[in-house]
């Protein structure tokens, strides 16, 4: 699921820089706002989400939370993705607490992880509805696309 989530955000992203700057500054009621300051908050929670699970600071989260165009989260993504398939690729017990929690609440790492993906999805659909909003379709990046594919994908537990 962590890699699906994260050639997800790259997918969206990879369209949505082909997009005309109108559309990427696009909003619509009952969403985030814009197109980038939806994947920048998305990549900066990433980036925060992995910190408190793994206690590592994330560099990418605070210039994410700054950047202003695609161009400039593009890379933060995949380095923040990438930190992210790593540690799923071997997460030890993911019922223990995170290292780092909200004062005395430190959820197990599986709720994290959750949190991750579920997250993730919401902001790519608030994207979808954008760019629906605006007569565009937007790209094929569903876990079935996914899975189509790259058809390896459901041997890995990651």
């Amino acid at each position: 699921m962590v890699r699906y989530n994260n050639w997800a955000n790259q997918q969206l992203i990879a369209h949505c820089k082909t997009l005309p700057r109108e559309v990427l500054e696009r909003t619509v009621p009952g969403v985030y706002g814009t197109i980038p300051d939806t994947f920048a908050h998305l990549i900066g929670m990433e980036g925060t989400f992995y910190g408190a699970v793994t206690g590592e600071p994330v560099d990418e989260a605070l210039p994410a939370s700054i950047a202003k165009t695609l161009d400039e989260l593009e890379p933060l993504a995949r380095g923040i993705g990438g930190r992210w398939e790593e540690f799923a690729a071997n997460p030890g017990d993911i019922h223990r607490p995170v290292a780092q929690g909200r004062g005395d609440f430190r959820p197990p790492i599986i709720t994290a992880l959750t949190q991750l993906i579920c997250h993730g999805s919401e902001h790519r659909a608030q994207v979808e509805t954008i760019l629906g909003a605006s007569g565009l379709q937007p790209p094929g990046f569903n876990p079935w696309h996914y899975a189509m594919r790259h058809p390896w994908a459901g041997s890995h537990s990651s």
